[in-house]
Order: C-alpha cells, then sequence, then structure tokens
C-alpha cells in the first residue's frame, strides 16, 4: 500500500469513527484509536483547521523565561538536527510540558505552511486543544510517537507528518517534548529515530548542567561568604569550631575577629546545638531561630545550615545568620505583594457599590480597624488588598488568613505562631504567626464570625496592647499591624446570641463598610460580563466579541446568590465552550436557565389571575419546547422542572402540537 493509498484508508476509518463510533483496527494502530476516543470524549471539534489557544506578548515571554534553561540547552541539538534534515521540508519544534511551542527552527516555506495553522511559538499544542498531534499524544502517553497525515483527528493537521520525543529532567519528570514536522508525503522511521537520538542529546546536557551547577555551587561555598553583605555567614569544622566568617558576623556580635576565630559556635548561642543531631538528622537547608550571645546582649536571630563537602566527603557546617528584623523585611517584599488589586480594579458604576468605595477610600487614609460586612463573592477581600494598596502601609505585607478553614486547634497557631516544642508535631526551631508575618503591614481576617470564642479572647488582647506571644513561648514580640476583618454573618446578632464576644466586635467595627450584592447592582452587569470577557479572552487567546440578547436577559433576571464570583464563573464557562465569537444562552448552566424559568412560571402565575393557570403554563411550554427544538431534556432543564413532570404536563394538554 503506498502512502496515498494508506492516507486515503486512514480518513474513511476516521469518518466511519466520527460518524458511528467504530475504528477498524486493522487500518488505524491502537494508540491513534486511545487518542481519537479521548478526543471524542473531550468533546473536540474534530474540523478545527487551526490552533485556537495561542500566547502572546508577556504570556508568552513569561513562558519563555520559565523554560529558559532548557532552550538553552536544546538549541545548540535542535541547530544540528535542522542541519540533517535542512531542505528537505522540515521543521525542528521545542515544546514545554503543557504543549505550548517554544522555539521553531525550519525551511522558510514549510514555517510559512506551519504559521496557517498557528503551528508557531506560543501556540498550544496539547491533545486537549489540538486533538491527536504528536506533542500532545507524546505527553498523553510519555513515549515517543510519530503521527502520520489523517491519523491526526483534527482536519488542520491532516497534511502532516510529525514525530515527537518527550523530554525528561533528571528525575524522570515530564519538562518540554522535541519534534520533527513536514508534509506527510516525507514521512519516514527514521525521522522519529533522529527525534529521539536528540531528545537523548538535550537529557544528557540538561544532567551534566546540572552536575557542573553543583561542583560550582560546592567549589565556590566558603568564597561566597564574603559576597554576603548582609547576612553573617559563618563557616565551622564538623565539630563546631569556627574556621571562616564574613565582616556581617563581626557586626552581628559585636566582635573583632581575634574573639572569633577558632572558637566553637556554641559559644555564642545561647541555647547549644547539637551538632551530632545537624549530621544524624539531616538537617541540612534547614531554618532554625536562635538567640545569639553578643556584646550589647540578646540578639534573636535565624540561623539556615548547610554542609561543606569536598570530594563527596562532608567536612564542615556553613551557618547562615539573619537577623529576625531582616527576615521580616523579606517577608515583607514577598508577602505583600499578594496584594495586587487597587480601587482601580472594582468595575461597577452602581451607586451604592460607588458609595462603598469611597467609604473604603477614606478608610484607607487612617488606621484604625476596617469591618467589610457582605455575602461571599461581593469582593470582600478585593477590597481589602485595595485598602492597604491605597494606604500608608502599601510597601509592608499583607497576610490574610480565613478563618473559617482552618480547624479550630490550629488557628492559634496560625494567628499568633508557636515556640520550639509547644506541641506534639511542632517545628523544633518554632515558627511565627500571621501577626508576626504582617508587622508594618496589614491582616486580613477572612470569615471573623468563625473564629472559636476561646480565641477572640487572644485576638482582642493583641489588638489592644500590639503585641503578640507565641503558643507556649514566654515572650511578648512587639508588633505593628492593621486588621481589616471580613464576614458575611451578622455580628450584632452572634452577640446577642452569645456566640461573638461583645468587646471584640466593638473594637472591630471603627469603620464599617457593606459590600452589595450583585442582584441589588445589576445595572452593573454589562460592565462586569465584558470585563470577564475580554479578561478570558486574553487568558486563554479568544475571541468573543457579542453578547446573545437572550443571553444578558437570562443574567439579568438572575438572582446570583454567589456573586461576582459566580458571574465570573459563569462567563469563564461560556468562553470555554464557545465555539464562535458570540455567548449564547446554550452555554448557560441548567441551574441559572431553570431558576430564571421557573421565576417566569411563578410572575406568570402571579401576575395574569385572569388566565387560566394551564392557559399559561401550555403557552410557556410550547414556547420553550420551540426555542429548544422540541428536545425535551433541553426543555425541561430550561424550565426547571424534571423530564417525566415535562411528559405528565404534555399528556394533560392533548391538543399540543409537538
Amino acid at each position: 500500500m503506498d502512502i496515498e493509498e494508506r492516507n486515503r484508508a486512514i480518513l474513511k476509518a476516521w469518518e466511519d469513527f466520527l460518524a458511528r463510533d467504530e475504528i477498524d483496527p486493522g487500518v488505524v494502530r491502537k494508540m491513534v484509536a486511545d487518542s481519537w476516543r479521548r478526543c471524542k470524549n473531550l468533546r473536540i471539534t474534530p474540523y478545527i483547521k487551526k490552533g485556537k489557544i495561542i500566547l502572546k506578548g508577556e504570556l508568552l515571554l513569561n513562558r519563555i523565561k520559565q523554560k529558559q534553561e532548557l532552550i538553552d540547552v536544546a538549541l545548540g541539538v535542535m541547530d544540528n538536527l535542522y542541519e540533517s534534515v535542512k531542505g528537505s521540508g522540515f521543521v525542528v519544534i521545542l515544546c514545554d510540558e503543557e504543549g505550548y511551542l517554544l522555539h521553531v527552527v525550519g525551511d522558510k516555506h514549510v514555517l510559512e505552511s506551519a504559521s496557517i495553522i498557528n503551528f508557531m511559538p506560543g501556540a498550544n499544542w496539547s491533545e486537549e486543544s489540538i486533538g491527536t498531534n504528536a506533542i500532545g499524544t507524546a505527553l498523553v502517553i510519555d513515549s515517543p510517537v510519530q503521527l502520520f497525515a489523517s491519523e491526526h483527528y483534527c482536519v488542520g493537521c491532516k497534511s502532516w507528518t510529525c514525530s515527537a520525543v518527550p523530554l525528561h529532567d533528571e528525575e524522570g519528570k515530564k519538562i518540554g517534548v522535541l519534534n520533527l514536522s513536514g508534509h506527510y508525503i516525507k514521512v519516514n522511521q527514521h525521522t522519529l529515530g533522529m527525534a529521539v537520538a536528540a531528545a537523548n542529546a538535550i537529557e544528557n546536557l540538561l544532567r551534566l548542567k546540572k552536575i557542573s551547577d553543583n561542583l560550582s555551587v560546592t567549589n565556590n561555598l566558603l568564597n561566597a561568604m564574603m559576597d554576603s553583605m548582609t547576612d553573617g555567614v559563618i563557616a565551622t569544622d564538623t565539630a563546631g569550631n569556627i574556621t571562616k566568617f564574613n565582616w556581617a558576623v563581626e557586626d552581628i556580635l559585636g566582635m573583632t575577629a581575634d574573639k572569633i576565630l577558632n572558637k566553637n559556635i556554641n559559644v555564642f548561642i545561647i541555647d547549644h546545638l547539637d551538632f551530632k543531631n545537624i549530621f544524624h538528622a539531616n538537617l541540612f537547608n534547614t531554618d532554625q531561630e536562635v538567640y545569639l550571645r553578643t556584646s550589647r546582649g540578646k540578639i534573636h536571630c535565624t540561623m539556615t545550615f548547610r554542609d561543606i563537602k569536598v570530594n563527596g566527603q562532608v567536612t564542615g557546617v556553613l551557618f547562615i545568620l539573619k537577623k529576625m528584623e531582616n527576615v521580616k523585611k523579606l517577608v515583607h517584599k514577598i508577602v505583600g505583594a499578594r496584594a495586587r488589586f487597587t480601587f482601580q480594579d472594582l468595575k461597577g458604576n452602581n451607586q451604592r457599590f460607588q458609595e462603598s468605595i469611597e467609604m473604603a477610600k477614606r478608610a484607607a487614609l487612617g488606621t484604625s480597624t476596617v469591618l467589610l460586612l457582605g455575602e461571599s463573592g461581593t469582593g470582600k477581600e478585593m477590597f481589602a488588598q485595595a485598602i492597604h494598596n491605597a494606604s500608608r502601609r502599601r510597601q509592608g505585607p499583607f497576610v490574610d488568613l480565613n478563618c473559617g478553614a482552618i480547624p479550630r486547634e490550629l488557628i492559634g497557631s496560625e494567628l499568633f505562631g508557636y515556640s520550639a516544642g509547644a506541641f506534639t508535631g511542632a517545628k523544633k526551631e518554632g515558627n511565627p504567626g500571621k501577626f508576626e508575618l504582617a508587622d508594618g503591614g496589614t491582616l486580613f481576617l477572612d470569615e471573623i464570625g468563625d473564629m472559636p470564642l476561646d480565641m477572640q479572647v487572644n485576638l482582642l488582647r493583641v489588638l489592644e496592647e500590639k503585641r503578640v506571644r507565641r503558643i507556649g513561648g514566654q515572650t511578648d514580640i512587639p508588633v505593628d499591624v492593621r486588621v481589616i476583618a471580613a464576614t458575611n454573618r451578622n455580628l450584632l446578632e452572634m452577640v446577642q446570641n452569645g456566640k461573638f464576644r461583645e468587646d471584640l466586635y466593638y473594637r472591630l467595627n471603627v469603620l464599617t463598610i457593606q459590600m452589595i450584592p450583585l442582584r441589588n447592582r445589576k445595572d452593573d452587569l454589562p460592565t462586569l460580563i465584558w470585563f470577564f470577557i475580554e479578561k478570558y479572552n486574553r487568558l486563554m487567546g479568544m475571541e468573543v466579541k457579542r453578547i446573545d440578547n437572550e443571553f444578558l436577559r437570562i443574567l439579568s433576571e438572575y438572582d446570583w446568590p454567589g456573586n461576582v464570583r459566580e458571574l465570573e464563573n459563569v462567563i469563564e464557562r461560556a468562553i470555554n465552550l464557545a465555539l464562535g465569537e458570540t455567548l449564547t444562552p446554550d452555554l448557560l448552566p441548567p441551574e441559572i436557565t431553570g431558576s430564571v424559568n421557573k421565576t417566569i412560571i411563578t410572575e406568570a402565575n402571579r401576575n395574569n389571575s385572569c388566565l387560566e393557570l394551564a392557559a399559561v403554563e401550555k403557552q410557556l411550554i410550547l414556547q420553550v419546547l420551540n426555542e429548544c427544538n422540541n428536545n425535551m431534556t433541553q426543555a425541561a432543564k430550561r424550565l426547571g422542572i424534571g423530564r417525566t413532570t415535562l411528559y405528565r404536563r404534555i399528556k394533560e394538554y392533548k391538543d399540543m402540537k409537538l
């Protein structure tokens, strides 16, 4: 059988599979058949002519940056591979482990053909995106794959032959794919062999680079001591005797070099270290809080242990000392980045919503505690982050804690931290709590109404005294934290029922901001809908440009118990399912269309008292059946009733024409 005859046979088998869900095993390989079935189960449209998901701009640059090491190592191998096939109509492609194309090398005319189907950097060629193809299928089965012409699931790929090989790191984890593609007339088993050899070369180079990097780190550990200009670095032998240190150690201890060199490190640590345990328990690369004995008294630090090796043998220990105040500054930079929302991100022109924003802006200017009240999904955390980012604490951390999502027995340690050995399972070095991590910034306590009563006492003490004591600790630690609390509960009612402390309630209830539920600001629906459409168009590479009037009507009549969060989920779902540029009612969840249609029936019963109930109901059922092309399942969902109930109603109206 020649190439064209083989292609026609596979194409016929593909058409039979789409029509009758049958596959001839004598024509279609099992690997391909399995992939076709996966694609059908995923409801991938087989008539897609080009890739749909394409990353551009910053999204593509960020993904390339994340895989830069792989790209740097692979480029030389790809160039050599291309030299072997240059002029033969092939392109060499490097992808990441999610199927996104990162780098392409090939003949100019082939690259131009590839671009027509979006076979270019930034495009996603996973099975979930474009059906059966060598790249996506190789990732799924984690094995080399060669696909020929009509073995591809989608029509846009059927003129290609592709050979793909997964790439793995030294631990066997998938990190990418190397692929060779050309016109199907060029199909050759040797192509897959070349791709396998090139992939092996890339993996070997990655392993060699890893070994080289490790050797470089080991050889330069002691020299790196002097490069740490803010942290103290001490090198000791295996007994703890100090052999080297940097200037920062002298500054931390307040001592000259002659009083430090050759001394045992335990001379300066108030609670001595057990060196045998460091080696026995392999505590290297772990952190521990210690108190150092210095010329200026006791200093609180964190200490990190790292082993020093020569020819694979541990010859000493490297200690990195950080003053606790410096650790907090570092945490501020890392954790503070979580406050990403500003007032510009709060979308809506509803008058009551704008009044809440204005109240929040005024709150941002002060330092008082803020209480955000509102239903789930109304944007309480967004408001909290916006207040933080508009305040004088914007350079500090924004730390959040959901009081309702943490087990009762753990909430104390999460909020206030714990000291070494405070309880079974506690870290030996202890752990700071959210108040310490939020020092100099904002602590957002979500679902404050779910906080246990016994913890409310401790929280009130911290708010009043501006000091926190870790569980099991003996020392009070000063903290400078602004608290923003939020709840969907009626705290005053809880106070009256003895479920929330009255003194804490009045301590929190200084500046209160009411969140507006979406059902009370439906004039903002169009603004929010288009905001989310633009967001998910950008994230998913889609091009939704229009909204069907019926789609908007249903959303406008829905009550939105999940508020803005639910609306965002609905729009994200609709864009995921959309095949064209318009959002239509069939893309909405059944619970929304059913809820709206129940309301229609209820309103009809209430407002049309002059009509017989049966006549009104019959008219509505006829209308919905017509809109659903007499599909009983869809009609029942839209009416919000069971299919059996719908059949019974139809039977009652014998004159109904279906």
